[in-house]
């Protein structure tokens, strides 16, 4: 399946359910920054393989070549989308996010609050 492009702005995320057997699966999207992803899936796949283990849900990135996305932020972004249970999707989607923060916390620092 595809995504439209959003623009900068728009609500980066979109939520579809759908039943598949007897259990009802969502996917949902976020937008990752572009800078971050290779560090998200990392060498040989290794880290998103281990993300993909510990929640049970399907994670793929939209190729590069796909139309960026600009984050809130300004950011270049690129869509990864999370397919599963609804607690497969919520615990993959808490971790991806975490790595985010984790990952630009190291890159950037921490940030403060105003």
């Amino acid at each position: 399946s595809s995504f439209d492009s959003q623009e900068k702005g728009k609500d980066s995320s979109k939520n579809i359910s759908f039943v598949e057997g007897n259990l009802t699966k969502v996917y949902t999207s976020v937008v990752v920054p572009a800078y971050l992803v290779s560090l998200i899936i990392g060498k040989r796949g290794e880290n998103i393989k281990s993300i993909v283990n510990r929640s049970g849900c399907e994670i793929s990135f939209h190729k590069e070549d796909s139309k960026f996305l600009t984050t809130e932020q300004g950011i270049k972004g690129r869509i990864c989308t999370l397919r599963g249970t609804i607690s497969q999707v919520s615990h993959g989607y808490k971790v991806i996010l975490d790595n985010i923060v984790r990952l630009e916390t190291n890159i950037n620092g921490p940030k403060t609050v105003e």
